[in-house]
């Protein structure tokens, strides 16, 4: 039998390290503003319906090696209820669209096996759809059933390959939308993920694991597990104790091996809480607290007598080696979460709820700025994460000109590069590399070409009143078409959108204002944000298409020939002012809450007065009204009973309400005439053909 010391059982400390976001700080609004795991027959063109609606709840995927606290849950997702979304051409692939790694490592998942959830006291795997995600099938992508989005992927750091808890973009653009019992599938759209809450979620339940002996040694007993040899009938270590009293009071060797164990986390823990490096035992050492612990065994009754002849044979050597390579595996993850230690602190980050992410304010820190001990970046560029917007739809993207909610770039892969190190993935420059596997993305971009708007699903909403369409259809043309529809196609035939100024729009500037931020370099020399995020994506997009075969370069080619030179603009710099997009409107329907931050939580609301709009509303429920469109925000959960709601305060900048006071001098018949238009609004963006300027 092999024994089998937990590889990372010094992952533990990470909880106490370096703090997610929300995790023991004071991140903005994080306890007025809600937030969840902080402290928490088939409608034609549509979304194909699931009978169980909002019963979903509960179907994440499981562990293969065995439930209950031997080595984690079990299960997966019914086919019943996960609903199947429909708004797709022919040829799509839901296992490449929703399970394609995509390099994100979030989190060691051997941590996240091991883990219980100090909020609902089950393994942290079960029921991850408490954070907004939507439940998915077992798949050859997804054999363990977890939701939508959610993967394992293997990053390499240094010489060590870790196995990762990431996401795919899948778990941010894939919505459930449910109405009296039934559910249906937006693919493509504006989903209700709170990532900032799952990693809130993690950080908060490895510290209460380390407040109680019990969850520790139970945590480290389910370790344990995920890393024996699986080809042994023997038990494991750990599994011969009860718990770390038990293991120090049988005898010399349980003593000093539990010492072993917990005074190199601590050492670990110590040394970054003081700024400075963690110092690995070598060979020599390593193999010297073996002898010495042997000896112990040797010298006592405990039982461990009845393994001394495996422990002769080096194994325990090769155990606190292992223990050491996972000491060492920390320093490779060591600052993306040191500067998420810094996010929670009070005035660095606006919590973002479902739904919503500051990517780029988060991207500014992680790239450009400095967190001690660390070397590189500047502390200028240390700057307040408060600008969240709404997850945009992803259907016609294709033939836009300029993409995200600022119009700041028009890659479609370099967008996706971007997104996957937010959420984890690996890269350095010099050799230029990163764990993001491009080829992946351009696969999941090819998914993204069949993703189509939405149709309002008649059957289970009812059937628009065909009199108030009509009169919103004149409204339209009267009081939206001018700015939704675009102005025309550039010279490489993509749309070109009407772009409003922040006095013209009145809407919340932060995200266009953030962005236009300089980036400050080691000697205070400035340069723009854009300008400096694409040297590095190009970077890194150009250096692994060397090492793509012919026919993935001409894949790439593909999807960027009409994108290349790819351009990223700080936009306000470049435009003079003009920054916000008006986008085309089909679908529009299944996209709250509304306005680019998700600071408006219906239809019927955006076409009130900016003053008469809800100063507070609730956002994480699935439940949809389809009067006045949108998703229901009263504080409404009952779908998932883990699930918190999350209150968003529009009185917050970054969360602003104001702007966009287009059509609200209708009537209320009027409002609601436009509203049952909206539901059936067709773009016929082939018509577009005149040919103008790119803005």
């Amino acid at each position: 039998m092999r024994i089998r010391i937990p590889t990372l059982v010094s992952l533990l400390c990470l909880g106490l390290v370096f703090s997610l976001p929300g995790c023991g700080g004071d991140e903005d609004d994080a306890e007025g503003n809600g937030g969840a795991g902080a402290d928490g027959e088939n409608a034609a063109g549509n979304g194909g319906e699931s009978q169980s609606g909002g019963e979903t709840a509960g179907t994440g995927g499981g562990t293969t090696n065995g439930g209950g606290e031997a080595g984690g849950f079990s299960g997966g997702p019914s086919a019943s209820a996960v609903p199947v979304g429909t708004n797709v051409a022919e040829g799509f692939n839901v296992d490449i669209m929703h399970y394609s790694d995509q390099g994100s490592g979030f989190f060691p998942m051997a941590v996240i096996r091991a883990l219980k959830d100090s909020e609902t006291n089950e393994l942290f795997l079960e029921n991850l759809e408490r954070f907004g995600l939507v439940p998915g099938e077992v798949t050859e992508k997804n054999p363990e059933g977890f939701p939508v989005g959610i993967v394992t992927n293997t990053i390499k750091y240094g010489d060590h390959e870790v196995e990762m808890f990431g996401f795919t973009c899948a778990a941010c653009h894939t919505s459930d939308i449910s109405y009296k019992g039934k559910t249906i599938r937006i693919e493509g759209g504006s989903g209700l993920f709170y990532v900032d809450a799952l990693g809130d979620a993690v950080a908060n339940s490895l510290n209460a694991t380390f407040k109680s002996p019990k969850e520790l040694f139970g945590f480290l007993k389910r370790l344990e597990q995920q890393i024996i040899d699986k080809k042994s009938d023997e038990p494991s270590l750990l599994a011969k104790f009860k718990s770390f009293d038990h293991i120090k009071n049988d005898g010399e060797f349980g003593k000093g091996l539990a010492a072993h164990i917990l005074g190199r986390v601590k050492k670990a823990k110590d040394a970054f809480v003081g700024g400075v490096e963690h110092v690995v035992l070598d060979a020599e050492a390593v193999k010297k607290v073996a002898t010495d612990l042997l000896a112990r065994a040797h010298s006592d009754e405990s039982p461990l007598e009845a393994i001394e002849d495996e422990l002769e044979h080096g194994h325990l050597s090769d155990d606190l080696h292992d223990l050491e390579s996972a000491l060492a595996d920390i320093k490779y993850r060591a600052r993306f979460l040191a500067v998420r230690n810094w996010l929670s602190k009070r005035g660095n980050r606006l919590a973002a709820g479902y739904g919503r992410a500051d990517d780029f304010g988060t991207a500014r820190v992680e790239l450009f700025g400095h967190v001690d001990p660390f070397p590189g970046g500047n502390v200028k560029n240390m700057v307040p994460v408060n600008a969240p917007v709404s997850t945009p739809q992803l259907w016609n993207v294709d033939e836009y000109a300029w993409l995200h909610w600022n119009a700041n770039t028009n890659s479609v892969i370099q967008r996706s590069i971007g997104e996957s190190i937010g959420v984890g993935a690996t890269f350095e420059l010099d050799p230029a590399v990163t764990s993001v596997p491009i080829v992946h993305q351009m696969h999941i971009e090819q998914q993204i070409l069949k993703v189509l708007p939405p149709q309002w699903p008649g059957k289970l909403f009812g059937e628009p009143d065909e009199k108030k369409v009509a009169r919103g259809k004149e409204l339209f043309a009267e009081r939206c078409q001018e700015c939704h529809t675009p102005a025309g196609r550039d010279e490489k035939d993509l749309l070109v959108f009407n772009l409003a100024t922040l006095e013209e729009v009145g809407t919340d500037p932060a995200d266009a204002t953030n962005f236009d931020r300089p980036v400050y370099q080691a000697d205070d020399s400035t340069a723009g944000f854009a300008q400096s995020i694409s040297k590095l994506l190009t970077t890194l997009q150009l250096a692994q298409k060397k090492t793509m075969t012919a026919e993935e370069q001409a894949l790439m080619d593909e999807l960027e020939k009409q994108r290349w030179p790819v351009k990223w603009r700080d936009t306000m710099a470049v435009t003079g002012g003009p920054v916000y997009p008006a986008k085309p409107l089909e679908g529009t329907w299944a996209t709250g809450p509304f306005l680019h931050n998700g600071s408006v939580p219906t239809l019927y609301h955006l076409l009130l007065p900016s003053d008469q709009r809800p100063k507070k509303f609730f956002v994480g429920s699935h439940e949809f009204d389809p009067q006045k469109v949108g998703f229901h925000y009263e504080n409404d959960t009952t779908h998932n009973k883990y699930l918190k709601a999350f209150e968003l305060d529009t009185s917050i900048p970054g969360n602003r309400n104001t702007g966009h006071e287009f059509g609200t001098d209708l009537s209320d018949e009027d409002r609601m005439a436009l509203i049952e238009y909206l539901k059936v609004h067709k773009d016929d963006l082939s018509s577009i053909d005149n040919k103008v300027a790119a803005n």
